[in-house]
């Protein structure tokens, strides 16, 4: 059968029970103990079988044990930030239909008109609790993620097990990815940057690190958090490369960044190009995060002070299509098409 975003974590779970999955600010789980608070949560649910499961958490071990549990439930999870205007946040939930919400007591108040799931930080892990069955399905939606279309509209992007964990392995393929590393995760859950930071991680043996939101939001806090996790990866918005490139050294643990959902400018890493390897990426949505990569270190800076987008990594294939779907010569403009194993299944709600 082909694997599963659960199926694979299970694996690792089996082969090393006791390694750090998760780490944030008030606890370490390994990956057992993940994996029974996974089982604790599915256990909880208001729902027997549910299709969509909305997730509006800050992040935590126990957000990272939410959405693992709803994929191994068989459903896909839709995850908003706390902080997003309340009526933007209900309008995604509703828009998919979600049979429940998994949140914490500080956040419930703005989800009264949803069936909830209000989980702490003491989440009690029965030890006769056995384990339950595995639910997902390698052509069964992940998560559904929002993009913005040209003209400002949101609309949901569905992405499916099998994308999660083929984009996993070309991830790990691409960048050395193993149970050595630990990886920041920075991004907010409604960006695809999030998918790489938690999945990139945990579907290849690495841990996730996850700083609080008064560490994120401090250059100065987050560089001694990256130190004090010995973070090895950090992935992020050219903003954050920026903001790292004004620090005097990055801490020594650090062995590479990238740089996600944007062009990346030269000026922006001219110190951190001397001191690690730095990536740049491209990739919508669609595309289950990214689809090419790029070494800046020793690369060519376009005459707009920019970087190319590289070349496509492992299961994903890039043409340069006209107007008519015919692919255009050797330096002449087109429209990027995408194809291969890393798209996502359908759009979901309005298609206006």
């Amino acid at each position: 059968m082909e694997p599963t975003i659960y199926s694979r974590f299970k694996e690792l779970v089996n082969n090393d029970p006791d390694h750090p999955a998760v780490i944030d600010e008030r606890t370490c789980v390994t990956y057992a103990g993940l994996d029974r608070l996974v089982d604790t949560l599915i256990s909880r649910f208001p729902s027997f079988i549910p299709a969509r499961v909305g997730i509006v958490m800050d992040h935590s071990v126990e957000m990272v044990a939410a959405l693992m549990a709803v994929i191994k439930s068989g459903a896909a999870f839709v995850a908003v930030e706390p902080d997003f205007p309340p009526g933007r946040l209900v309008t995604f939930l509703v828009e998919n239909g979600v049979d429940f919400v998994i949140t914490q007591e500080q956040h419930a108040c703005i989800l009264n008109d949803f069936n909830r799931l209000i989980i702490g930080s003491d989440i009690y892990v029965d030890p006769a609790l056995h384990p339950l069955p595995d639910r997902s399905r390698a052509d069964r939606p992940a998560y559904i993620i929002y993009l913005t279309t040209p003209d400002g509209y949101p609309l949901g992007v569905a992405v499916g097990n099998s994308q999660v964990t083929h984009f996993a392995e070309a991830f790990r393929q691409t960048y050395n990815i193993s149970g050595d590393d630990i990886m920041l995760q920075f991004s907010a859950c409604v960006m695809n940057i999030f998918i790489q930071e938690v999945f990139g991680a945990l579907l290849n043996g690495a841990v996730v690190a996850i700083p609080s939101p008064q560490t994120r939001n401090d250059p100065e806090k987050l560089v001694k958090f990256i130190d004090d996790q010995y973070v090895t990866v950090i992935s992020g918005f050219p903003y954050l490369m920026q903001e790292l490139n004004a620090v005097a050294a990055l801490p020594v643990t650090v062995r590479l960044l990238i740089s996600s959902g944007d062009v990346l400018h030269a000026a922006a890493i001219s110190h951190l190009l001397e001191q690690v390897p730095v990536y740049t990426t491209y990739g919508p949505p669609e595309a289950t995060v990214s689809v090419t990569s790029y070494c800046c270190n020793t690369g060519l800076v376009l005459p707009d002070g920019t970087f190319p987008i590289g070349k496509p990594m492992n299961g994903t294939e890039i043409m340069i299509l006209d107007d008519e779907l015919r692919e255009v010569p050797q330096g002449q403009e087109g429209e990027i098409c995408l194809y291969g194993d890393g798209l996502a299944d359908y759009y979901t709600g309005d298609h206006r």
